[in-house]
């Protein structure tokens, strides 16, 4: 594997045209494939990059230090979440461009210069993100519509597929060129430090997800854009650090989406969502029910389920 030290010849402390910060939490020998592909092809500018530890103990955050050491390690007593994490460096940053990378992606080459030379001929975009790709080479969706409630109904109730239009994707793009888009995926996400400056930093109430779509629905509203540069490729390991916990994270996920309804919508648009959320989680306990029964779940998946299930009401 490529060494960083060649590569990044500017030191810790020292400002920087460009911080990468990556997040870790259990990513183990992802986030160390996610730094070598960085080694192997570096960004086209002075950069640096911080690794904070949402894992302590696990032995990611030595190995990192073994492997790049030159790579800046933040290490956290206990995971303190994804926003709060991310902020820990982007509060002190100076650099005018900060990527915020999750560490399961693989940043092709020319990617990032492609997205940092976006940014720096259009003055009024705040964040751009790639074109995202499965390890297989399957087109990833990054760019959404600002969530709904018709999101909201069809994330609960699976009523048409995943990547339908109505389900707030855009179409996957025909062609290289840039698009406007409302907001972008954060596990590749080039932000310009002067929108951070305006926007302000990442709302730590979102304890992980969401935290990139309430930053991109408040640059929106501050008047800026939010691009999506389908020249520059990453691929990423979708839900790759976070698979092993699926059904807490579900319930994470459900968590954060109540705080942006009811922070964007008001106690309405909150209400509507909570209403939705018995109903899906009705169907969805009717289903898991139905498997059980039907032995095409364990028991044991079904009881891990159900205080999910209340705790999916109750956000």
């Amino acid at each position: 594997m490529s060494h960083l030290a060649p590569t990044l010849p500017v030191p810790v402390g020292v400002p920087a045209e460009l911080t990468i910060v990556m997040v870790n939490y259990h990513a183990g020998t992802l986030l160390v494939d996610a730094l070598g592909a960085l080694a192997a092809a570096p960004p086209d500018c002075t950069w640096h990059a911080v690794v904070v530890d949402n894992s302590p103990g696990d032995g990611t955050a030595e190995l990192v230090g073994a492997r790049f050491p030159q790579v800046e390690v933040l290490s956290n007593p206990c995971n303190v979440g994804f926003a709060r994490a991310c902020n820990q460096v982007l509060r002190g940053c100076r650099s005018p461009y900060v990527l915020l990378l999750n560490p399961d992606t693989v940043v092709q080459p020319g990617a990032l210069a492609r997205l940092r030379a976006t940014l720096a001929a259009h003055p009024r975009v705040a964040a751009v993100g790639p074109r995202l790709l499965y390890p297989d080479g399957r087109y990833q969706h990054s760019a959404f519509k600002q969530p709904g409630l018709a999101q909201a109904f069809f994330g609960f109730f699976e009523l048409v597929p995943l990547d339908h239009p109505w389900n707030g994707r855009y179409p996957v793009p025909t062609s290289d060129a840039p698009r406007a888009v409302e907001h972008l995926l954060g596990a590749c996400l080039l932000l310009r430090r002067e929108a951070l400056v305006d926007v302000g930093l990442l709302d730590e109430g979102f304890f992980i997800y969401f935290e990139e779509t309430d930053w991109c629905a408040r640059a929106r509203r501050r008047g800026w854009e939010l691009w999506q540069v389908p020249a520059a490729v990453v691929v990423h390991h979708s839900g790759g650090t976070t698979r092993a916990v699926a059904e807490a994270m579900s319930l994470e996920f459900h968590r954060s989406q109540a705080r942006f309804y009811r922070k964007h919508y008001g106690l309405g648009g909150y209400l509507v969502l909570k209403a939705l959320a018995v109903a899906g989680v009705g169907w969805r306990l009717a289903r898991s029910v139905v498997a059980t029964l039907r032995r095409r779940i364990p028991p044991a998946l079904l009881a891990e389920r159900l205080p999910v299930y209340w705790g999916i009401v109750r956000a």
